[in-house]
């Protein structure tokens, strides 16, 4: 599903029409994002690699004390559905990757160092020539997590920092003590450290949207959201004091969904 246009962007109803077609949505309002699009990603979007394909993690409660899935609220699996293979589930494109963010809070006293494993992660999918199911695992150890946010991988970095910026924009309770500008400062040295085109319009978009989020005021509205029976938060900056102050702050939003989604897509075609 592909919008066009500059004044009727709803990803809500992109995503409804994607989801019913086993398909993805993406937005057009420039030429550069259509040759892009239809050039550049032509083949990853049109070549279907993996249908149905799910992600289970399961963590040790002696090692975990809780975790939260960043995301995915109307992409949810039951866990009793994960190998049921006439559960409905995502398709991947040729050359696409897909993340998952889990926030993780350990158990007091656990050691980094112990050789204990946080949990497992399962992966199932169905191959769309052969309709063949595969599924592999993969153990996480403690020995895999860095103490420190400046040790970690950079595209970790970038993944992580995306997601926060995405929790705050969308009024997550989980957000509430997130710092914006904290955030946008991450994103400069990050586009320093990239150097592309995509992370740098990232930056200065999320550079705007922490200015726009300064001014009154910000309004979120529940939308129904998929086919799944959940729903969605939709949120739509306006400005009180300036009749022209709407169509900027939906401009911004809608240019900071699409560079995020166009930056998570570069990022997934990173070799890793």
């Amino acid at each position: 599903t592909v919008g066009f246009g500059m004044g009727n962007f709803s990803d809500v109803t992109m995503e409804q029409l994607a989801d019913n077609g086993d398909g993805f949505y993406a937005y057009v309002d420039n030429e550069d994002e259509a040759e892009r699009l239809f050039e550049d990603e032509l083949t990853s979007t049109l070549l279907t690699v993996a249908k149905d394909a799910k992600i289970q993690v399961e963590f040790d409660p002696d090692v975990v004390e809780s975790y939260r899935l960043i995301g995915f609220e109307n992409r949810g699996v039951l866990d009793s559905d994960f190998r049921n293979d006439d559960v409905d589930a995502g398709e991947l494109g040729a050359g696409h990757q897909v993340t998952a963010i889990y926030e993780v809070e350990l158990e007091r006293g656990v050691d980094l160092d112990d050789r204990d494993e946080i949990g497992e992660v399962f992966l199932r999918w169905e191959d769309p020539e052969t309709g063949e199911v595969s599924e592999i695992d993969e153990d996480i150890d403690l020995r895999d997590v860095e103490p420190n946010w400046g040790d970690t991988d950079i595209d970790f970095q970038l993944a992580t920092t995306v997601a926060t910026l995405a929790e705050k924009l969308r009024d997550n309770p989980f957000a509430d003590d997130v710092d914006l500008d904290a955030v946008v400062e991450e994103l400069d040295r990050l586009a320093d450290e990239y150097d592309t085109a995509e992370v740098d319009e990232l930056a200065d978009l999320a550079e705007r949207a922490a200015e726009l989020a300064g001014q009154p005021a910000l309004q979120c509205s529940v939308a129904p959201g998929t086919r799944r029976n959940t729903r969605s938060l939709r949120c739509r900056w306006r400005l009180a004091d300036s009749p022209d102050g709407g169509t900027d702050r939906d401009r911004s939003r809608r240019d900071l969904a699409r560079c995020v989604r166009r930056v998570v897509r570069a990022q997934h075609r990173r070799p890793h």
